[in-house]
């Protein structure tokens, strides 16, 4: 029994459970990465401060943090190092409503960081997405999931316009999403130190072992995955 390996489009990505699952919640983080990143990014003026300044804080933010996505992507696991980050990110920029007006440099220097954060989740996406797509729909699922978060850039600006109604509506809808994008990461798979999987019928039946955890023991040893 075999997949449609030979022509694979992107109605693929959601004809089984697994795929679907993989293609929903990627989409959703992808989605919030670009959402929330480039809206922080461009409104640096409304810290009163130097917007100069605070491009640079910005700026210098931005490899630390990625570093640090990355070390704890190959150590800890992609997967729970993109929902921490996402969760991470979300949190601290919902702290930011609750800092006074006139503290304006924590103000900057924690949505900096949030800033930063958004950012390296990105960097471990790209490694995650391609790790738990198959071969056949590796380069279709990446795609798709990328065109997910171009479509997040598009929707950013018309939050922005929020903020002319209510002043606050906008950090908290930046500040909510990466949460709620976050959690639904922990459903999937790690795919730290696995093989990389070639059809959807393997993606599919490590789901399914993921799911009834008192067989998976014998199938590994079937499979010839315990040493």
């Amino acid at each position: 029994m075999s997949t449609k390996s030979t022509s694979p489009n992107p109605m693929d990505l959601f004809r089984t459970p697994a795929m679907r699952t993989i293609t929903l919640v990627l989409s959703l983080s992808w989605f919030t990465t670009s959402f929330c990143y480039f809206p922080i990014a461009m409104d640096v003026q409304r810290f009163g401060l130097s917007m100069y300044l605070t491009q640079v804080v910005f700026a210098a933010s931005e490899f630390p943090m990625r570093l640090l996505s990355t070390i704890g992507a190959f150590y800890i696991g992609r997967r729970v190092t993109i929902a921490f980050l996402l969760i991470l990110s979300g949190t601290l920029l919902l702290c930011t409503m609750a800092i006074p007006t006139d503290m304006t440099v924590l103000q900057m220097i924690l949505t900096a960081v949030a800033k930063s954060i958004i950012g390296s989740c990105i960097v471990c996406s790209y490694l995650y997405t391609t790790e738990l797509y198959p071969t056949v729909l590796r380069q279709t699922g990446m795609g798709f999931t990328n065109m997910m978060m171009r479509l997040g850039a598009v929707v950013a600006p018309i939050v922005m316009i929020t903020k002319a109604y209510v002043s606050f509506l906008p950090l908290v809808i930046f500040g909510v999403m990466p949460i709620i994008s976050g959690l639904p990461i922990l459903w999937l798979p790690e795919t730290k130190d696995c093989a990389l999987l070639d059809t959807v019928e393997e993606v599919e039946t490590r789901a399914w072992k993921l799911k009834t955890p008192a067989i998976t023991q014998n199938n590994n040893i079937v499979h010839g995955t315990k040493v």
